[in-house]
Formats: C-alpha cells, sequence, structure tokens
C-alpha cells in the first residue's frame, strides 16, 4: 500500500507498507553538494525511525517481546511524541513498559503498524518532531 508522497526528501519518511515490510526514503548525504537520485530501502524487521534518524535492527520482533529498555533508544532521541506501531493488529503493551515513556512525559500514540506509518508521515510533515517504534511483524 502507498502510504504517502515524498514532499520533504530531507527527512526520513515511509513511502510504502505491506505487513512485514515498511519501505522509507533516505535523505541524501549532506556530503555532496551535487543533487542525488532518492534512495529507498525497505525493511522486513523491526525498527525505530524520526526525521533524522533511522535505527535499523530494534530488538522487539511482536508486542509480546517489547520490554521498557527497548524504549530507552526513543527517549534518547528527545521526541515531542512518540508512535508505536503494534504489527498487524491493534494490541497494548504491558503498561509498566509505557511508563517508561510516561515517566519522561512524552505523548505516545499506541496503533498498527499501518496507521503508525501513516500517522508518522503526517506528524513528519507538520513539522512534529516525532519518533516511531515500528514493530515489523508478517
Amino acid at each position: 500500500m502507498q502510504v504517502n508522497l515524498d514532499n520533504d526528501l530531507s527527512s526520513h519518511s515511509i513511502r510504502a507498507y505491506q505487513p512485514g515490510e515498511i519501505t522509507v526514503t533516505l535523505p541524501p548525504s549532506t556530503e555532496s553538494d551535487s543533487a542525488q537520485p532518492v534512495e529507498v530501502e525497505t525493511l522486513s524487521n523491526s525498527f525505530i525511525i524520526s526525521p533524522r534518524h533511522l535505527i535499523r535492527d530494534w530488538a522487539p520482533s511482536t508486542i509480546e517481546t517489547l520490554l521498557a529498555e527497548h524504549l530507552q533508544p526513543l527517549i534518547e532521541l528527545q521526541p515531542e511524541v512518540v508512535i508505536l506501531g503494534t504489527g498487524q493488529i491493534l494490541q497494548f503493551p504491558e503498561s509498566n513498559v509505557l511508563a517508561k515513556l510516561h515517566n519522561q512525559q512524552l505523548g505516545v500514540e499506541i496503533m498498527d503498524t499501518a496507521a503508525a506509518c501513516r500517522t508518522y508521515n503526517i506528524l513528519m510533515m507538520e513539522g512534529r518532531f516525532v519518533v516511531a517504534g515500528m514493530i515489523n511483524s508478517g
């Protein structure tokens, strides 16, 4: 499914989603002065994305394996809001896991990964500093 048009090519955005596979647009390297082609990468594992960061190989593979310590890399990016994509279906993590985000006074939205992909792009295009943890289970 096409998620969103690429309007901000200087940020990591989500180009397409299907269960078990998310395609992201990578911003061009800042080391080159010349125009560069748009680069995309398809990820089949869970990952963390923000406009300026892409952390591949995020540990949780399902919402059941999500632990509080897995949220630390999201917190370290100092987002305005955190989105958790929980896989093909909406599932809520244990409350003690979410407490780590609430203790940092971070807003958090829990949704299935398809909705999380769309919401991430919308918030990013609005200029919000959003960080999303995407559980990418097929």
